[in-house]
């Protein structure tokens, strides 16, 4: 049981420190977030909700693989030079690309389309970060911040990691 708790912990402290400091602000990343009046806003996050709360299940998944690909010792999976950075864009990264497109497939009530908007492109600038900086996912600043705090303050738990 010892090794689960390990787990769960890390797996936490990877998520806090995925979200660090971002730059935040406009992102051109062309995407455009579908809006109807059809939609209200309690759908709308019982269904983001559900893209990061899904999200969030892969990652661990995704870093329960990584450590058994290591040889199973959490303490010892990142050690060693670029463990840190093939984390980020083996699993990390591919997540995150994923909840965008996931987050983009939906449609946002009226209203809110700068919101959700702006949600959607913190996560993609993040992601542009990430690419071009695998190690500034995993740092303690990492790149998620803006996103996580605007879908935070949209009211979305699950998107705050």
């Amino acid at each position: 049981m010892r090794g689960r708790g390990l787990v769960a912990v890390f797996v936490a402290a990877l998520m806090v420190a995925a979200i660090g400091v971002g730059c935040g602000g406009d992102s051109d990343s062309g995407s455009t977030v579908a809006v109807s009046a059809d939609v209200d806003k309690a759908t709308f996050l019982k269904r983001a909700e559900a893209v990061c709360k899904q999200t969030n299940v892969r990652t661990s998944e995704g870093w329960e693989d990584f450590v058994k690909s290591r040889g199973g010792d959490p303490e010892k999976a990142f050690e060693g030079e670029g463990a840190e950075n093939d984390f980020a864009t083996e699993v990390v990264l591919p997540q995150k690309v994923k909840q965008v497109e996931e987050l983009e497939k939906l449609t946002a009530p009226e209203g809110d389309q700068k919101a959700v908007q702006a949600i959607v492109d913190g996560y993609q600038e993040g992601i542009d970060v990430g690419e071009d900086d695998p190690q500034a996912v995993m740092s303690a600043v990492g790149v998620f911040k803006y996103a996580a705090k605007q879908a935070e303050d949209y009211g979305l738990r699950e998107c705050r990691w």
